[in-house]
């Protein structure tokens, strides 16, 4: 028996509708902000791309053991892959660096799995630190 893609997209847009809050994804420029001194970073406004706001679902990791919770983080967020823009590609989210929700609270993204067991791009997981 095959699988239906779309209905099973469609039931993890639903349920990330209903239970996710608003969040936003953003990728911290390359491009140091003085090439003299590279070592400094970006500068302030070093923000490349922004992705959202979306909504996502994030489960806290609390039962993991120490060395689990190194691996895995201290959440995991839940991105439905639809909720993007069409022309948005599953390169844009895996180099996402931080997350922001809806209560100004932010994340570090340390890691995005792309779901997508058939034709059909599912879901977005992100390995979420403080």
């Amino acid at each position: 028996m095959a699988l239906n893609y779309p209905k099973l997209a469609a039931t993890a847009d639903r349920l990330i509708a209903q239970n996710g809050k608003m969040v936003t994804f953003y990728r911290q420029s390359q491009t140091p902000a003085d090439v003299t001194k590279p070592w400094r970073g970006a500068g302030a406004n070093n923000d490349a791309d922004t992705l959202g706001p979306v909504k996502a679902v994030v489960i806290p990791n609390d039962e993991l053991d120490d060395k689990e919770a190194m691996r895995r983080g201290d959440a995991t967020g839940y991105v439905a892959a639809s909720t993007f823009l069409l022309g948005t590609t599953p390169e844009d989210m895996v180099q996402i660096d931080r997350m922001v929700d809806n209560e100004g609270y932010t994340w570090h993204v340390h890691g995005v799995k792309i779901i997508a067991p058939g034709p059909i791009r599912i879901l977005y997981e992100c390995v979420l630190e403080h």
